[in-house]
């Protein structure tokens, strides 16, 4: 009966201290998601090329958008093509051009 007691008497401390707990925890979480998700908007920059257009990066990001949806909307209607087989290749085909692109691109320094 001891231990029961023991174990209420640690929950009611834990439930007592978890606002003190979570406070800071929520600032390092917070802090961490933004840190990421900067991250990996820089890396998407880099991988859509919007350096290339310094003055409209956003036009590099409607681009490689509109490719990638075009090619997932396409594997719906592959088959009646007759392109059942290359279904994956098309669905793949803007992100091998997509790394064509940056190695282009880093190779010529921009």
């Amino acid at each position: 009966m001891a231990e029961g007691g023991i174990w209420i008497i640690l929950a009611i401390i834990v439930l007592l201290a978890l606002p003190f707990i979570i406070r800071p925890l929520l600032g390092a979480v917070y802090a961490s998601l933004v840190a990421l998700s900067m991250g990996v908007f820089a890396l998407l920059d880099e991988f859509y090329s919007a350096r290339l257009l310094p003055a409209a990066p956003w036009v590099m990001w409607m681009f490689w958008g509109a490719l990638i949806g075009a090619s997932l909307a396409f594997w719906t209607v592959a088959p009646i093509f007759g392109l059942r087989k290359q279904r994956p290749l098309i669905g793949i085909a803007p992100l091998i051009l997509m790394v064509l692109v940056g190695l282009i691109r880093m190779s010529l320094g921009h």
